[in-house]
């Protein structure tokens, strides 16, 4: 999951993790001054304090998804530091968004979250289109999620399609939970893949 800071991008990960059926999802957090702690977090929980507004201070966090029964093993979904253009940002903070960058460069598949509210004509921002550029140079899935769609009007939306239709995109609301059956979906079929590529090139047979 990567996108601008803001755009939900925990919200949406705890989201798919309550569409696949989980209670509780185990977490791996890396916080601003280093360290990392592990965490058993309960779903429900976890979404009424993001719904309550609870800011969050880690600079990368692990989220394990059991997509679906037939799984041979979990996705992971790493819920990365949003990126801004700003510079005046602590250390910390920019540290968090050199992983972010890494983590575009070395994820087998890429969920690139966008807010629908800040698309304009000139559709993607200055570091949304540098997401995008670098994500098709790797040459690996790819998906344009937008995000808080229950915000836009049905003539927005589909003007909205027309202007990103070269791309492969999922219209979402976490708030609502809508749209994200066909994301789950995409990433269960990614994760099914790596899997068997990954299976196969250690000499197993399927």
């Amino acid at each position: 999951m990567i996108g601008q800071r803001g755009v939900g991008k925990t919200y949406l990960s705890f989201r798919l993790a309550q569409s696949c059926g989980m209670k509780s999802v185990f977490v791996l957090r890396e916080w601003e001054d280093g360290h990392c702690t592990e965490h058993v977090l309960d779903v429900q929980q976890t979404l009424q304090a993001l719904d309550a507004g609870e800011s969050h201070h880690f600079e990368l966090q692990t989220i394990g998804i059991g997509m679906s029964e037939t799984m041979a093993q979990r996705a992971l979904l790493f819920d990365s530091v949003g990126l801004s253009e700003e510079s005046a940002f602590s250390s910390e903070m920019r540290s968090g968004m050199v992983k972010t960058q890494k983590l575009l460069i070395t994820s087998d598949s890429i969920c690139h979250v966008i807010d629908a509210t800040s698309l304009n004509e000139q559709g993607l921002s200055p570091i949304d289109k540098k997401i995008n550029l670098l994500a098709h140079a790797r040459k690996v899935p790819y998906v344009l999620v937008v995000a808080k769609v229950d915000l836009l009007t049905a003539r927005r939306k589909r003007r909205l399609e027309g202007m990103l239709r070269h791309e492969k995109i999922f219209f979402t609301s976490a708030k609502w939970n809508r749209g994200l059956g066909a994301l789950k979906h995409f990433i269960e079929k990614e994760n099914r893949e790596n899997y068997a590529y990954s299976f196969l090139s250690r000499g197993g047979s399927i």
